[in-house]
């Protein structure tokens, strides 16, 4: 049998009030969120809960613990990592982002946090934004690593065509 758990509820948020704000369509980006603590109201455990809502018990504990922190409101933020309404790329957004890699000017996952903070004001980690790229079927070059031995005045040579000089000479 699963551990209950112990949830110090805030006045007035009650299984009546979250169900109401889980049914607001404007509460859409936190619906996850909303639904784990309406069930959990209701008395299921997290691992009822995260179960019947199918995500994963320490997500549904990590919810948990934003409600502890900070109450409904703190639920109903969006949260630094990528959750929430105001850092998600819309359709259209995520189809001038593949347009905007078929150019070609933009080759590494932080070249393209950069681009989509100054085109679209979201924030994206490096990391986070690999996931989110993976079931769009994106992917990105990764920058080959350097030798802690090599020269960086070699390297910078080499972009600049040396290479081509080089085998000209040879010829």
């Amino acid at each position: 049998m699963a551990r209950p758990i112990e949830i110090k509820w805030r006045s007035g948020d009650t299984a009546a009030l979250l169900l109401r704000r889980l049914e607001d369509p404007n509460n859409e980006p936190f619906r996850e969120r909303l639904h784990l603590l309406w069930r959990l109201r209701l008395g299921d455990s997290v691992s009822e809960a995260s179960s019947v809502l199918n995500i994963k018990y320490r997500t549904a504990s990590r919810y948990v613990q934003i409600y502890r922190n900070g109450g409904l409101s703190a639920i109903l933020t969006p949260s630094a990592h990528g959750g929430g309404a105001s850092d998600r790329l819309s359709d259209e957004q995520w189809e001038q982002l593949k347009e905007h890699l078929r150019l070609g000017t933009t080759r590494t996952a932080r070249m393209l946090v950069t681009w989509i903070q100054s085109t679209f004001n979201v924030t994206y980690s490096v990391e986070y934004l690999r996931q989110r790229l993976k079931p769009k079927g994106i992917v990105l070059k990764v920058p080959r690593p350097y030798s802690n031995k090599s020269d960086r005045a070699e390297r910078a040579a080499w972009k600049k065509g040396a290479s081509k000089k080089l085998s000209q000479n040879v010829s």
